[in-house]
């Protein structure tokens, strides 16, 4: 619920108006792999997404840390696509100054 803890200090409208499926996703508390899947998926323009929210962050002085876990679960077809995917989105991220959002992946 981090879109719901933020907005206790700042307005977070905007980010309300992503689609309702990916903040569903946020605010799930389901899989991370559900969570990333939504991500890859939808139109949604997601590293500038992060960066928005890496700025809110700053502006806010907080920090995010994204733990996905038991990322190697699965049958093997499944663990080589969910690996794709998130390998996919922290290259597609490497090179943002995201300086408020870390990743653990174990």
């Amino acid at each position: 619920h981090i879109i719901d803890d933020i907005s206790q200090y700042i307005d977070m409208c905007a980010f309300r108006a992503l689609p309702k499926h990916y903040t569903e996703a946020l605010k799930s508390g389901g899989s991370v792999f559900q969570f990333a899947s939504t991500l890859l998926a939808g139109p949604v323009d997601i590293e500038g997404s992060f960066q928005k929210l890496n700025d809110v962050l700053d502006a806010t002085n907080h920090k995010l840390l994204i733990t996905l876990q038991d990322v190697d679960r699965g049958t093997g077809d499944e663990n080589e696509k969910r690996l794709n995917d998130i390998a996919a989105l922290l290259d597609r991220l490497k090179n943002r100054d995201l300086s408020h959002i870390n990743f653990i992946v174990a």
